[in-house]
């Protein structure tokens, strides 16, 4: 009877090929070959992810936004609840989107809440600053 190979790099997976698991076996090849052949590569993914975005319509949603914020799926529901899923600023309900998440960028990517698009946007054009949309508010009114 032989005796099962064990990879040397993970003792706990299943032994592959040159003493690795399969992971560590494959890697180096996947770098070499994406170089080779980026436009390839490019075309392989993009055919992955809409295989695989058809079984989940929000991942991309998920790896984007939730990864970047550290917010899980749940907390972000309920925040939108809690804003009576609308944007903070006008209240408006998105249709078809989700709202974005507004993070306070001097205080260490603090989340405030969930803006529409433009409202997000318009915030970061005035880079946050409350001085500034004072002004603006007053230029407005004078108006």
């Amino acid at each position: 009877m032989r005796k099962a190979k064990i990879p040397k790099c993970h003792p706990d997976k299943k032994y592959y090929a040159k003493d690795m698991c399969k992971s560590c076996y494959v890697k180096p090849w996947d770098s070499i070959w994406a170089k080779k052949y980026p436009e390839l590569r490019r075309q392989k993914a993009k055919e992955w992810r809409l295989r695989n975005l058809q079984s989940d319509p929000e991942y991309e949603w998920k790896k984007q936004t939730l990864k970047n914020y550290n917010l899980t799926a749940e907390q972000y529901w309920n925040m939108f609840e809690a804003q009576n899923r609308g944007c903070a600023i006008c209240g408006e309900i998105p249709e078809g989107r989700h709202l974005a998440v507004d993070e306070d960028h001097s205080d260490g990517m603090r989340i405030r809440g969930l803006l529409c698009k433009n409202h997000n946007l318009g915030l970061g054009l005035f880079s946050d600053s409350p001085e500034l949309l004072r002004k603006a508010a007053s230029y407005l009114e004078a108006r």
